[in-house]
């Protein structure tokens, strides 16, 4: 080891390659940190992308795992600014119909203050640089302390500052990455402090453990931890005997201060669960492996084109989610090294070596489906019930890099391998590559022939692979050029992250007209989305959404949801744009309007809401507009076609704005039998080239064959055209759809632009109200609610019930009550302010615990430094 890691001078003697491990993550994010090609994950999937050209390339940016755009920066900006205004994020409002936040984990609520990040737009680049600059420095630290060349300590640093992990899935998984090798440093520290007679030496652990579980991914955190224990068992049986016992005391010491610096989060997580939907969780990861046509992209990740290419339609069901399941992948150059670290004789940590090599032989055996390892790592606690196959990578790459740099290492150090020794790990890597791609080579044949582009990238990106092992393999057998092969070994997975950053949008930005509208006017109501502003989105803007993407989610709220809302939809990422959500909508419209959703967000072109629509003209091809001019003449005409239902609730015209520029109002008049109903839209709301909806204050009666004449007029504004489409007899008429009445009030179009249609559902029950109608409720916040009745009341509050929240009437509790699905509360007669709170149960033990666990480590601290003096 060497005793310097740990002392100021190190820091000076290696400040060149820290100083390059700090740069390398911004050269690697170059071009998403440029803003010359936007890989915003938010403008992708939030449906509301205006002026989006597409870049250079196409295919995913630079991540696969939309869960950054769903879960990290939605939510992550929430928790964000809650504690930018001194709020501890412990509760969702505007997801569901309110939720845990803090506890549901894979929101990183609690990774302070790294979470501070998320405030901003591009807060998710910053943090996985930020992540990625730590993974490097630790890994390089540790890596000396093993004893390894700084060369060597470099290449390993860099690799997994280049995890692919980094682009799979950059949210709350990559949290945990630097505190891998941050722990493992801690060990090797306690092991020295052991093997000295020093106190202390195990400091680093409790840093480690608490930031990987409260960075937001507690299944990585987990098989991190698991390498952890592989490691410590190794150290302890290479001690001497003297030092075994101090080293498992100094680790159980750290360990235990860890879960006590982790009990804030820790217990609301534990009781969570036990109230929670934890979907596949609950087993059926133990089933799932890596299907056979993922496997050889664990070697060769552009096999099948550009990075997380979606399979071609007719290889769909064989390729499935393949890419999203890998768990990481090193190239050919990688492997030689690794068969390089291990086939050499009397080097430095051996039996470490071989320790590492068993990690990563059970883990693949477990990605393959090898049923004996299956049962075996089933069997440990935990495993069968995490998503193994796609968490555990994190680990299984760092002990790959690990093996990369001490194979540099002995190149640097040791003699040229011999003949033998390279034929024998060419003829090992030739073995596994066949055996990884023989089984597909039918899929990956097929996959070529309907892409053949695809085969132009493998082959473009394999040619780059096998120069790079070229070098590897004449360095290896006649060591010339460090730098080259050290370049040759970094640039695969460089090449690999900056590429895919091609692909960000050009010219774009996110259309805020809807978002504001609904700033302005759901107040604590609630919307559900059918399309653009779907999954936790709203929360970004503190809009109430019941749709979300959580993982733990509440039981109490998708009973309700699969019951009562929507029984197809997925409960563990509830999207509005899921099949069936249109008809679940329709069909159950009064339950979503009791749970308070005001307010459904679609397309601009959508009319759903109305189930019968007649067309009594063609609507293609539209091929002649006419001008409605401010003051000007009317369009009037008259439908002549047999009319199918008795009575007329709306109708739309197709009309265009001339690019969103026409303003003023357009009024539809529509005339049956003598009697005439009368709308206004609001051109400058309008979506060009798309239905502009007229709602009718009271219904049109049909009598029997009579005659329906309309007429449209423009008092004021600017220009607005109306398209019109062939007729019978060889005429041209506007594109209008006559929209049948519903029985109760319809649901009303209060906005439309380019990007999204807003409807305002008719009878939304409100956010709270009381069982006497007389009494006045005045909703200041969600938990600040007046109340002024004339006898004593229930309050209604619908927000979830749910463990931890407590209720005050003029600032004396009072009794919180479950009111089906939301929270309940007596109020005296008279005026009232009423207050509810949360914090999850048991809050304060675990407070006190992680004080206890501080004020113990503050102890042993300073019991070590007057140790150390004397």
């Amino acid at each position: 080891m060497d005793a310097a890691t740990n002392t100021p001078s190190f820091a000076q003697r290696h400040k060149t390659p820290l100083l390059l491990l700090t740069l390398l993550p911004v050269l690697a994010n170059a071009i998403a940190l440029s803003g010359l090609f936007n890989n915003d994950p938010t403008l992708q999937f939030i449906g509301l992308g205006q002026h989006m050209r597409p870049g250079l390339i196409s295919g995913p940016m630079s991540w696969v795992d939309p869960s950054v755009a769903f879960i990290t920066q939605p939510v992550g900006h929430l928790a964000a600014s809650d504690w930018l205004h001194g709020i501890i994020p412990w509760w969702n409002p505007y997801a569901g119909v309110g939720m845990p936040m803090a506890a549901e984990t894979q929101t990183s609520a609690f990774f302070l203050p790294f979470i501070l990040l998320l405030h901003f737009n591009t807060g998710w680049l910053l943090l996985r640089i930020l992540l990625q600059i730590g993974s490097g420095v630790f890994s390089y630290i540790l890596f000396a302390e093993l004893g390894l060349t700084r060369t060597a300590a470099f290449l390993g640093g860099a690799l997994f500052a280049l995890s692919p992990e980094f682009f799979l899935c950059p949210s709350a998984p990559i949290a945990p990455l630097p505190f891998l090798p941050l722990l493992l440093l801690g060990i090797e520290y306690s092991a020295r402090a052991a093997n000295q007679s020093k106190p202390m030496g195990w400091s680093l652990i409790p840093i480690a453990c608490a930031y990987s579980f409260y960075a937001g991914n507690p299944e990585v955190a987990y098989f991190d931890g698991l390498l952890a224990g592989f490691w410590s068992l190794w150290r302890f049986f290479v001690l001497p005997p003297n030092a075994r016992l101090p080293f498992a005391g100094k680790l159980s010491l750290g360990i235990g201060i860890s879960l006590g610096l982790c009990a804030p989060l820790l217990l609301p997580s534990i009781g969570y669960l036990a109230i929670a939907y934890i979907g596949p969780h609950t087993g059926y990861f133990q089933k799932i492996w890596l299907e056979p046509t993922g496997v050889p992209l664990q070697i060769f990740p552009y096999l099948y084109g550009k990075l997380g290419n979606p399979p071609p339609a007719a290889l769909f069901t064989a390729y499935d989610r393949g890419f999203i399941r890998v768990p990481g992948w090193a190239g050919p150059a990688i492997l030689v090294l690794i068969f390089a670290a291990l086939l050499r004789p009397r080097v430095q940590l051996k039996s470490l070596r071989l320790v590492l090599l068993f990690w990563i032989v059970l883990w693949e055996a477990r990605y393959l489906g090898v049923a004996p390892v299956m049962w075996l790592m089933n069997h440990i606690p935990g495993i069968a019930t995490t998503d193994s196959t796609r968490y555990s990578g994190p680990a299984v790459n760092f002990a790959i890099f690990v093996l990369s740099a001490f194979a540099f290492s002995d190149y640097q150090r040791l003699p040229a391998l011999s003949r033998t020794r390279l034929s024998a790990i060419l003829l090992t890597l030739g073995a596994i590559i066949l055996a990884a791609v023989l089984p597909v080579t039918g899929f990956i044949l097929t996959w070529y022939r309907l892409r053949p582009h695809d085969l132009l990238a493998a082959s473009v990106m394999g040619a780059f692979g096998s120069v790079a092992l070229i070098i590897v393999y004449l360095e290896l057998s006649q060591p010339k050029h460090r730098n080259l092969l050290l370049t040759a070994l970094l640039a695969g997975p460089l090449v690999t992250f900056i590429l895919p950053q091609f692909a960000g949008f050009r010219s774009e930005k996110i259309d805020m007209s809807p978002i504001q509208y609904l700033q302005s006017h759901a107040g604590a109501s609630r919307m559900v989305s059918l399309g653009p502003l779907d999954f936790n989105f709203p929360a970004r803007y503190n809009i109430a959404s019941i749709n979300y993407s959580a993982l733990p989610a509440p039981l109490l709220w998708t009973d309700h949801l699969a019951n009562h809302l929507f029984p197809q939809t997925d409960l563990s990422t509830y999207s509005g744009s899921q099949p069936g959500q249109r008809d679940a909508l329709r069909e159950r419209l009064p339950a979503y309007e009791a749970i308070g959703v005001r307010y459904v967000v679609t397309t601009p072109g959508d009319n759903f809401f109305w189930a019968n629509q007649f067309q009594p003209v063609y609507t293609a091809p539209r091929n002649s507009t006419q001008n409605l001019f401010p003051g000007g003449p009317s369009l009037a005409g008259l439908v002549t076609t047999t009319f199918p239902f008795s009575a007329i609730g709306a109708m739309s015209v197709v009309a265009g704005t001339y690019f969103g520029t026409a303003r003023g109002p357009v009024v539809a008049t529509l005339c049956a039998a003598g009697n005439c109903v009368t709308a206004t839209a609001d051109a400058g709301t309008a979506a060009d080239n798309a239905p502009l909806i007229f709602t009718f204050p009271t219904p049109l009666n049909i009598p029997p064959r009579a005659k329906i004449t309309y007429r449209f007029s423009h008092p004021s504004g600017t220009p607005l055209a109306i398209w019109y489409a062939p007729a019978p007899i060889h005429r041209v008429k506007p594109v209008i759809s006559l929209i049948e009445a519903s029985n109760g009030p319809a649901p009303v179009l209060v906005f439309r632009d380019a990007t999204a249609a807003i409807f305002e559902l008719p009878q939304a029950a409100p956010y709270a109200q009381t069982a006497d109608a007389n009494c006045a409720v005045t909703i200041i916040s969600r938990q600040n609610i007046q109340t002024s009745c004339p006898t004593a009341s229930v309050l209604t509050r619908r927000e979830l019930f749910y463990p931890g929240w407590t209720a005050t009437a003029n600032n004396t509790p009072i009794a919180l009550s479950q009111a089906g699905l939301f929270q309940s509360v007596a109020v005296p007669a008279g005026n009232a302010s009423i207050k509810f709170s949360y914090a999850p149960p048991h809050i304060r033990l675990a407070c006190a615990l992680a004080l206890l666990a501080g004020f113990l480590w503050a102890v042993c601290g300073y019991a070590g430094l007057r140790r150390k003096a004397a």
